[in-house]
């Protein structure tokens, strides 16, 4: 009997640390799938808007010139959650569709994705008529304009 109430006293600890667990890898994380998305651009760039078929068309590179000028798309890594949000919301393809789709792209006409960085914020600051995306906790004002919301 006194076996049995050494063991119950460890039960509090035990339910406890259970319901933790539970209730924390219940509990809403954040997402990178729900924060919205911008379109940037160099302050350069030629637009002071996009629609998302013109982004779309940009960044698959079927269309290279804003105003009669050449612009420079710019991705982030492609293992990013940035990467992965923007090929699903805004060229509404997975990962895998977008990997064929630039192979095809690559035979067909020997074009080339557009490069991936770490930080497209920085990055279309330094470039341009560059655009890239952001999402937008990671926007800066004074680095770059944003052409287009995506929710």
């Amino acid at each position: 009997m006194v076996r049995l109430f050494k063991r119950l006293e460890f039960l509090p600890i035990v339910l406890l640390l259970v319901t933790v667990f539970v209730v924390g890898s219940a509990s809403p994380a954040y997402s990178a799938q729900s924060e919205a998305i911008y379109i940037i651009a160099n302050n350069s760039f030629p637009a002071k808007s996009l629609t998302l078929l013109q982004a779309k068309r940009i960044f698959l590179k079927t269309q290279t010139r804003v105003g009669g000028k050449a612009v420079i798309p710019v991705n982030a890594r492609k293992d990013s959650s940035l990467r992965k949000a923007f090929v699903q919301r805004a060229l509404h393809m997975s990962a895998t569709e977008e990997q064929r789709y630039w192979q095809d792209q690559k035979m067909k006409a020997g074009a080339q994705l557009p490069p991936e960085v770490g930080d497209t914020v920085r990055a279309v600051f330094g470039i341009k008529n560059g655009i890239s995306y952001c999402f937008a906790s990671q926007y800066k004002a004074d680095v770059a304009q944003i052409l287009l919301k995506i929710e």
